[in-house]
């Protein structure tokens, strides 16, 4: 299904190209919340009549970076990205704090329409591919998907050279619930106060904020004189007015 999805998506996005009107290149970086699932501990594990306890994540400060393709027909867009993205979330354990990391590499394709300068509204795919998960204190690997194609939308505002957008992405699947073992207090170790437990069943969420800034465009509109007299031209409105 997920192939399927992106064939329809790549063609979509050709199909887009080949008709646009002015397209502009930039960076952009900024910074994530992501919402992952509970632990669920097996109090029986590490002392006798002990009860289970839920522990809920506390959301970190995550980070993404990277460039983007911002392609016009009229008021219509398409903006592809390539990002690399971290995310950050904690535990309080009864003994010692544990963080769990993922760092992704994800190219959203984000189809947009501007409703009145300078706010427009986009929606689209998100193609990621997950390099690493760790959570700290796990006795064995984290197992998880890979790669994945999550749905994002959000509102973007563009000034000229300079702007921001806010997302929210949701996974479109269900990381599994899954039986894991913390270290829960051995010697020359840090321990967590957790032993056997459950990592309950979740669907990933991330809310972003980021920050852009065009460094090229066939729209002059875009540019300024952020690099003036770099380039010349009469018909390219590389940054310059």
């Amino acid at each position: 299904m997920n192939k399927f999805i992106l064939l329809i998506v790549l063609c979509v996005c050709t199909s887009f190209i080949s008709y646009s009107q002015e397209f502009t290149v930039g960076v952009k970086g900024g910074v994530n919340y992501s919402y992952i699932g509970d632990v669920l501990s097996f109090g029986g594990s590490y002392q006798q009549g002990a009860p289970n306890i839920t522990y809920t994540p506390d959301n970190e400060i995550g980070t993404q970076f990277g460039g983007f393709i911002n392609v016009e027909f009229g008021k219509f867009f398409i903006r592809p990205e390539l990002l690399f993205t971290k995310f950050k979330n904690s535990y309080d354990f009864p003994f010692n704090r544990s963080y769990w990391n993922s760092k992704r590499i994800d190219i959203p394709i984000m189809f947009g329409y501007e409703v009145f300068k300078p706010i427009s509204i986009y929606a689209g795919p998100i193609i990621n591919s997950t390099s690493d998960m760790t959570i700290d204190g796990v006795q064995q690997p984290i197992t998880f998907d890979k790669r994945d194609i999550n749905i994002g939308a959000g509102i973007l505002v563009d000034f000229g050279r300079f702007g921001f957008d806010v997302r929210y992405e949701i996974s479109t699947t269900e990381e599994p619930r899954q039986r894991t073992d913390f270290n829960y207090n051995s010697a020359g170790s840090p321990g967590y106060g957790v032993n056997v437990a459950d990592m309950m069943p979740y669907k990933l969420g991330v809310i972003s904020i980021s920050a852009h800034i065009n460094i090229f465009s066939t729209d002059k509109d875009r540019i300024g004189s952020f690099f003036g007299g770099l380039f010349r031209g009469d018909k390219c409105y590389c940054p310059y007015d």
